[in-house]
């Protein structure tokens, strides 16, 4: 009888993980321009950290894998952490029962236990249809225009006003307190480099807001952590004013798109 000695399996399974992964970038390409723009070197290290992470929550079979990657695509790559997102945390946590012997069946019983919860999640902010998308993208274009004073009394209180102008179903459906962690989890980041004016931190607390909450950091927006770190741009107020323009063109894109498939 034929038998695989282990370097062979090894080979094997590699190769398989290998095909998995080709298969999930090929997913992500297809799913949007913006991520096909990614290009497939830099998509492969998103799913491959996306992967990671989810047998970090003890997900290794395909399905909830996959599952796993496509909402780190919608949500953020740190959505499993992010404030915003307590369904995802509570569903992703491993039961206080788990056997050795029933961990497959386990994860899969989390991983559609996840995948109700996230689509309760997407129909609430974005609607039926996506119709929330592009109405909260019209309203945080005519938001950024506006003058932000350099002085504002009770910065987080404004931040939760506007971000409720901007999208009030998700505002909603996240609930206030979550949002104020959101908020000044926002301004610690902005702290972080080097960012204090009003504009400045309700910048990064809006891209946090839509993005998610580990977005200066993820490999999805590369340009986000990119331009916040560029040295050669003179001070941090210069760096949030080149973080804004290139937000705000990604948002008139992304409000394009929307009224094209609407």
């Amino acid at each position: 009888m034929f038998q695989l000695n282990e370097r062979q399996l090894a080979t094997f399974r590699r190769a398989a993980v290998a095909d998995f992964e080709a298969q999930l970038v090929e997913h992500c390409a297809a799913s949007s321009p913006a991520l096909a723009a990614l290009g497939r070197p830099h998509l492969l290290t998103v799913v491959r950290a996306a992967i990671a992470r989810a047998a970090g929550h003890g997900f290794t079979f395909a399905g909830p894998v996959r599952l796993f990657v496509e909402l780190a695509l919608l949500f953020g790559s740190a959505f499993d952490t992010d404030v915003q997102y307590p369904w995802a945390r509570e569903r992703l946590a491993p039961t206080d029962d788990e056997q050795p012997t029933s961990r497959g069946l386990e994860q899969i019983d989390r991983a559609a236990a996840l995948h109700d919860a996230s689509m309760r999640a997407l129909t609430a902010i974005r609607g039926g249809d996506d119709e929330h998308v592009g109405a909260a993208l019209r309203s945080l274009v005519e938001i950024a225009a506006l003058p932000i004073p350099d002085r504002i009394d009770d910065l987080p209180a404004l931040a939760l006003a506007l971000l409720e102008h901007v999208h009030p179903e998700k505002c909603a459906f996240v609930g206030e307190p979550a949002l104020r962690e959101l908020i000044a989890a926002g301004a610690a980041e902005g702290a972080r480099y080097g960012l204090s004016a009003p504009r400045d931190v309700l910048l990064v607390i809006g891209l946090m807001f839509a993005l998610g909450q580990g977005c200066t950091a993820d490999a999805l927006h590369p340009w986000i952590g990119r331009i916040l770190a560029d040295e050669v741009i003179a001070t941090p107020t210069l760096r949030a004013r080149q973080l804004e323009e290139t937000a705000m063109v990604a948002a008139r894109v992304a409000l394009a798109e929307a009224d094209l498939g609407s």
